[in-house]
């Protein structure tokens, strides 16, 4: 087994339409948006112990928002390091659905992390 980095992104829609009413409406529920989406997943039990970088999220066009970051693991292979990540935002999805932003893909990329500094560490330790 290895350790990996999984760069996730998700995109939500917001659950607001084109009516004119909620174009100006969307502005002032950005803060709102970001705050229940970060709140979601940063204190989910089953992803907290995982995300190892700041969650970045953008709008985009169509009131949707992505949102992307860091997962870290212990599993082995790149596929189910990936797999793994998406189980556990399945988790969030029921919840944040009820609060009406509905998940319209997960983007999972996993890379091996270089962990040669442990190594270099052990060996050190270990002469």
């Amino acid at each position: 087994m290895k350790d990996y980095k999984v760069n996730t992104a998700i995109t939500f829609h917001t659950g607001f339409d084109d009516r004119e009413c909620n174009c100006l409406m969307y502005e002032g529920m950005k803060e709102k948006i970001k705050h229940d989406i970060q709140t979601a997943l940063l204190n989910d039990e089953s992803l907290k112990g995982y995300i190892t970088s700041d969650l970045t999220l953008r709008f985009l066009d169509g009131y949707k928002v992505r949102v992307e970051y860091e997962f870290s693991c212990y599993d082995d292979n790149e596929q189910e390091a990936e797999g793994f990540s998406n189980y556990c935002v399945k988790g969030v999805q029921s919840g944040l659905e009820e609060l009406g932003y509905r998940m319209e893909s997960i983007s999972s990329k996993a890379e091996e992390m270089d962990m040669g500094w442990l190594d270099e560490l052990e060996s050190m330790v270990f002469r």
